[in-house]
């Protein structure tokens, strides 16, 4: 509760039992829910993205270093198009609308939001330079996208060779990996320092 993920008040003179009992917070007409490193976000039948929880580096997206305790609509996408996945690191955010754009916030530390160098984080959403995106997928600190070509990209924490790019520096912007067995890729995943592809290549 300390980061507020729950999306609602609680009184500090209740049990804490109490806080563990289920309660529908403020949002309605709810068909997409994600969470993960202490915040959640919600999207509506219309489209909109809702958020709460911990947002002291921005990955909220809300211009605020204080926590979101009850939801928030991010209204940055209200004009744009639909929300097609969002995917959450520890400290870093990924959007991507159904038009293949792709859009992050929060920590910069390592690269993980795909923009350059900046020793700022960004508390409001930014495109990042991809195109005709179909997945994206983000661990604690490095992040993956997959366009419509099945051409893969990863950036963010390079440690452990986690981006795949055959060195350990950390990639600023969305490097490409140049493998050429990936086939159609299906989906994308990883750990915390490793990332996996599934395809249905065909030797």
């Amino acid at each position: 509760m300390d980061s507020y993920q729950l999306g609602r008040r609680v009184s500090i003179r209740k049990p804490s039992g109490l806080m563990l009992i289920p309660e529908k917070i403020s949002i309605n007409r709810i068909r997409k829910i994600f969470a993960r490193g202490n915040r959640s976000f919600a999207v509506d039948e219309d489209g909109m993205l809702y958020t709460w929880g911990q947002n002291a580096e921005g990955q909220c997206g809300i211009e605020s270093p204080n926590p979101i305790i009850t939801s928030m609509k991010l209204e940055f996408f209200e004009n744009l198009f639909r929300m097609k996945q969002i995917s959450a690191g520890l400290h870093h955010t990924l959007v991507l609308l159904e038009n293949g754009d792709v859009y992050s916030f929060g920590s910069t530390k390592y690269g993980q939001l795909g923009i350059g160098a900046s020793e700022e984080n960004s508390k409001s959403p930014v495109r990042i330079n991809l195109n005709n995106c179909k997945f994206i997928e983000t661990r604690d600190h490095h992040s993956i996208a997959v366009n419509d070509e099945n051409k893969v990209y990863t950036w963010g924490f390079g440690e452990t060779y986690a981006l795949g790019n055959q060195r350990e520096n950390d990639e600023l912007l969305p490097f490409e990996l140049k493998y050429k067995e990936f086939g159609d890729i299906i989906e994308v995943g990883g750990g915390s320092q490793y990332s996996v592809i599934l395809s249905n290549y065909r030797s």
